[in-house]
């Protein structure tokens, strides 16, 4: 499910605890002469900008998405926001018109050349969508918003959108706009005033294709808003790529259970039978073959939630792997993610990010550099791993042995890599302004050994 919530940037995944920066490491790495330094970096000053007709200095830069090798960012000035756009792979910095007569709050790319944009305007946040020849559709004009969030989901696919709708003195509305055949529909039965934000974020879901919605407890068809099926869940996440459900029962919360819409059709996947239950924290691979859960308990002295196994499975049986968190009793577990190839898994254990290999069980723990909150600890490209550790990008392979990639003196507070791996684009903070660096990445860098493929 591609969903957006939106914070200070266009992805979120909230962090619910980490409130501080955090900095170190189990693992002391020494600095090398060989990590490098950057070639190429923009800020006013610098004549690669000037030679492309852009002046404005990056005062307070906001980064809104990475997408197909180009970067979406912001510039913010004295109350004026700037957009630019930056192609890794042929290093072009073009600043783009996207204001008009309001002021772009976020602009999310699309496939091709389309593109979401949230406006704000005098009376209220536009939702508009840009087809591929720049065509505006105004989708509405009462976008809700809740504090610094916005009701905003796109099917995996970006067939189908989905938002809610405040107009002035009306009920809100639940509506899903069809992007093929430009059509939008309100979903009548659905009790809108009841979605607070949190179960927007974790329990309205669009499937792979958008043709059906969840909104608990319920699937609603998306051309009709008929109600197909109630699911008995306490929690449940649909796959990105392939049309089935997991969920937890909605009675003990120890069963997880998979539901196949097309067949309608439940199998019981994994039940729980000591004295904990599954957590509400689900999430799949890219394949749909395996998913991730976590078992935990309330402590009987604080009555706090205190988890004690992550799972691995294999919907199709033949693996499942238990890490053990019963000695550390972490109260938090969030970032379940997987690599994109699959040997790696990780997630972070109240402050600590632990590292799986799949392949061999043998498992790292690493305290990264804090971000912003809902932005990923570690990213991934195939079986490498990127986080950033005491403002150096650190990279690990399968055989989980952190290297240093990049370092600065300054603040290093968002980088990306380009899909090829042959350069990163890092942002850091210096005393005055704000910096877009483009830092080359050597070959001989990406040849540590592999250890196994993985799984999935």
């Amino acid at each position: 499910m591609v969903y957006i919530v939106f914070n200070k940037k266009f992805v979120i995944i909230m962090l619910l605890l980490v409130i501080v920066t955090i900095a170190g490491c189990n693992q002391i790495v020494t600095q090398s002469a060989h990590v490098p330094s950057p070639y190429s970096e923009y800020t006013s000053e610098n004549d690669s900008i000037k030679e492309k007709n852009i002046s404005t200095k990056f005062n307070w830069i906001e980064t809104h998405s990475f997408h197909n090798n180009t970067l979406y960012f912001s510039d913010l000035k004295e109350g004026n926001q700037k957009w630019f756009t930056y192609d890794l792979l042929n290093d072009e910095l073009t600043q783009k018109d996207w204001r008009g007569n309001t002021r772009v709050e976020q602009s999310i790319p699309l496939s091709s050349k389309e593109r979401l944009d949230i406006e704000r305007s005098d009376s209220g946040f536009i939702l508009s969508y840009y087809t591929d020849d720049n065509k505006r559709i105004e989708l509405t004009k009462a976008l809700k918003k809740e504090d610094e969030n916005y009701f905003v989901r796109i099917s995996p696919d970006q067939s189908h959108i989905l938002w809610i709708e405040q107009m002035p003195n009306a009920y809100p509305q639940l509506v899903v706009y069809h992007v093929s055949d430009n059509k939008t529909y309100v979903m009548q039965d659905i009790n809108v005033t009841s979605i607070t934000l949190d179960h927007f974020m974790n329990q309205v879901q669009l499937s792979p294709l958008g043709e059906q919605l969840f909104v608990q407890p319920f699937i609603y068809d998306t051309s009709t808003g008929l109600k197909l099926w109630r699911l008995p869940a306490s929690y449940a996440v649909w796959s990105n790529t392939t049309n089935v459900i997991a969920y937890i029962d909605e009675i003990n919360r120890n069963k997880l259970f998979l539901f196949y819409p097309d067949e309608d059709r439940t199998e019981l996947l994994y039940e729980d039978l000591k004295e904990t239950f599954i957590v509400e924290e689900l999430e799949w691979n890219n394949g749909a073959n395996f998913i991730a859960f976590a078992t935990g308990l309330f402590s009987n002295d604080d009555q706090m939630l205190r988890y004690h196994e992550i799972h691995i499975m294999d919907i199709r049986g033949g693996y499942h792997h238990i890490e053990n968190e019963i000695n550390s009793n972490p109260q938090q577990i969030s970032e379940f993610t997987f690599s994109p190839v699959g040997s790696l898994f990780s997630y972070v254990a109240d402050t600590e990010l632990k590292v799986v290999n799949l392949a061999t069980g043998q498992a790292q723990v690493v305290l990264p550099q804090y971000l912003h909150i809902g932005d990923p600890f570690m990213i991934y490209t195939n079986d490498w791993a990127f986080y950033l550790e005491d403002n150096q990008i650190m990279m690990m392979d399968s055989r989980l042995q952190p290297k240093p990639m990049y370092q600065s003196t300054n603040h290093i507070f968002d980088f990306y890599y380009a899909d090829d791996l042959q350069k990163l684009i890092v942002f850091e903070a210096g005393t005055s302004s704000q910096h877009l660096k483009v830092i080359p990445l050597n070959e001989s860098d990406f040849k540590m050994t592999s250890v196994g493929r993985g799984p999935l």
